[in-house]
């Protein structure tokens, strides 16, 4: 099954650590043209490159995602400095046969910043200037 899917990046604070909102439209069209069966759910892939990502084998393959059920937005929670790459799928069963997968999504890119370094305030500092005449 090659399903259309639009996935959004919603909303990557900068800072120590971070939530990350992916939000996805359920797909109107196979790739095809025909309209796409009922889905069961979608999974979520994540990894630290796009090479990465696109180099997970999907569920059905035996590779680790997130399965998310029928919801179209997800909320990772506490995500370290660094950067993630994401992706989803859908997947459904028909009656009486295998579990067929989408192709991943089209993969969209964050960088979580770490937490910036405030300098100190400086305690009382004493400048002394000197004038001396020509």
């Amino acid at each position: 099954m090659k399903t259309l899917f639009t996935l959004l990046l919603l909303a990557i604070p900068a800072a120590q650590a971070a939530d990350v909102t992916l939000t996805w439209s359920a797909p109107t069209a196979n790739t095809d043209g025909s309209v796409p069966a009922l889905v069961g759910g979608y999974n979520l892939y994540s990894a630290s490159s796009d090479a990465a990502l696109t180099a997970l084998p999907n569920t059905i393959a035996g590779g680790k995602a997130l399965s998310v059920g029928k919801v179209l937005t997800y909320t990772y929670h506490n995500v370290p400095p660094g950067t993630h790459v994401y992706a989803v799928t859908a997947w459904y069963c028909p009656t009486g046969s295998t579990c067929v997968e989408s192709a991943q999504s089209s993969h969209v890119t964050t960088t979580v910043s770490p937490a910036a370094v405030q300098p100190g305030v400086p305690g009382s500092v004493k400048i002394t200037v000197s004038v001396s005449a020509p």
